[in-house]
């Protein structure tokens, strides 16, 4: 079963993405697999980084927040995920990811809050690194 199943989430179908022509072009010369993953969810050019910070909330309410289910949200919630990084801050997750579509790759980050031992959330306001997996830090309210 998949995370956003197990967590009863759903992510918005956003359609044919015209970003992916080259991709589609090929998939139906070579299919292989399950290529759900990669067509399903956010367009790898837009993800709202809001709404998968909040999923990760939801995983924190049920006691399942880990650096593999903040990995597996991503994944299963953004099309075409190239990598992921989680790095662990002590009071919450940095994730790092990127994604591509037939016009280049690009990199997100966000904060992942762990919560205390009640899985509640005080000081939200991180320095948090939006540019790319390896670039200087700028503020990140949200």
């Amino acid at each position: 079963m998949k995370i956003l199943q197990l967590l009863g989430v759903t992510i918005p179908d956003y359609g044919d993405d015209g970003r992916q022509k080259r991709l589609f072009r090929f998939m139906s010369q070579k299919p292989k697999g399950d290529v759900s993953i990669l067509l399903n969810g956010f367009p790898a050019s837009m993800p709202n980084l809001g709404y998968l910070q909040q999923i990760c909330f939801i995983a924190l309410q049920k006691k399942m927040l880990t650096p593999l289910v903040i990995e597996s949200i991503i994944r299963e919630s953004v099309q075409r995920v190239v990598s992921v990084r989680i790095a662990d801050q002590g009071t919450y997750f940095d994730a790092f990811f990127q994604a591509r579509d037939d016009y280049g790759i690009y990199s997100y980050g966000f904060p992942a809050w762990k919560g205390d031992s009640n899985g509640e959330m005080h000081d939200k306001r991180l320095y948090h690194n939006v540019n790319s997996l390896e670039g200087s830090a700028l503020p990140f309210y949200p």
